[in-house]
């Protein structure tokens, strides 16, 4: 069984770069969104949680931001922590 263990399966080959045909970028807005520490963004607040902090969404995240806001409100915020798709934020200002 051992000497199998290097095979490789057929599809998890990338066969693009094989390809004559140029590869085409995806835009922006499909691409996944990164968050890191002390980023700025602007978010909506789309829900509030049992402490009152209003929540949000950036891509796969789930934004908690400290300090207010209610459903409907527009907020620039920065990111203080990052836990896996849970992220907690300062609300700097509504917009």
């Amino acid at each position: 069984m051992t000497r199998y263990r290097e095979h490789r399966e057929i599809y998890t080959r990338d066969l693009s770069k094989y390809s004559i045909y140029p590869s085409i970028k995806k835009p922006e807005e499909y691409q996944a969104r990164k968050l890191h520490v002390g980023q700025v963004i602007v978010v909506d607040v789309k829900d509030i949680d049992e402490t009152g902090r209003g929540v949000s969404t950036y891509g796969p995240y789930t934004i908690k931001i400290n300090g207010g806001g209610t459903v409907g409100d527009r907020a620039k915020i920065r990111i203080i922590s990052i836990k896996e798709n849970e992220a907690m934020a300062d609300l700097i200002e509504l917009l």
